[in-house]
């Protein structure tokens, strides 16, 4: 089975995303499963990773990954060999709406953000996940919060590792609690007066939650 990937960033890993989808391929690294990912161009000799032309036009004053969109379809003779295709943001589901087999992840709402500035962000991000809700032939959401943001009523802790709707699922993400556990700790680490600073607090990454 051929699967295709599709996500902005994954090579060089930098983050949480990035090594989601890393970890999703390690679970499938079987003979019958064949991965490519689709992401935008960077210096990179993986012969899994397919590249997409991705540039900034100066005089949009947008940000290159609509632009990855938009050229998404020149992997079109690509995309078309893929059994099944995971795309790894609502809104990189719209260019591939033609493909029949596609899976949809979110990883949480994206349309929230308080800035005016981020007006357009918002609006084209809550216009694609209401566009997966409607016609992605199977979509995937790591909380019941983003469900619930765009209509349907899933309480918060019912329903994980289930199908809520037709085609929707509800799959948290989930932690080892065998292997992440609390140990004696690192003796130089503990003997310092470390500041943990978290990184993406907002209410997209259920901070709320956490308080």
């Amino acid at each position: 089975m051929n699967i295709g990937h599709i996500a902005y960033t994954y090579e060089p890993l930098i983050g949480g995303a990035e090594n989601y989808i890393k970890t999703f391929i390690n679970l499938f690294r079987t003979p019958e499963f064949r991965h490519h990912v689709y992401q935008k161009k960077v210096k990179n000799e993986n012969p899994a990773v397919k590249f997409v032309p991705t540039f900034a036009f100066p005089f949009l004053r947008r940000k290159p990954f609509y632009v990855f969109n938009l050229f998404l379809n020149l992997r079109f003779f690509d995309l078309i060999k893929e059994d099944v295709l995971i795309v790894h943001d609502p809104f990189h589901f719209w260019p591939v709406i033609w493909k029949k087999n596609v899976i949809v992840l979110s990883h949480g709402v994206r349309w929230d953000r308080p800035s005016a500035r981020e007006r357009y962000y918002n609006k084209v991000h809550h216009l694609s996940a209401r566009l997966a809700l409607k016609y992605a032939p199977k979509l995937v959401a790591n909380d019941s919060h983003f469900f619930r943001r765009l209509g349907l009523n899933v309480k918060p802790k019912t329903n994980m590792f289930k199908e809520v709707a037709k085609n929707h699922w509800f799959i948290p993400n989930c932690v080892d609690t065998h292997y992440f556990t609390k140990n004696e700790g690192v003796p130089n680490l503990k003997k310092l007066k470390l500041i943990l600073v978290p990184r993406n607090i907002v209410p997209g990454r259920g901070i709320h939650l956490v308080i």
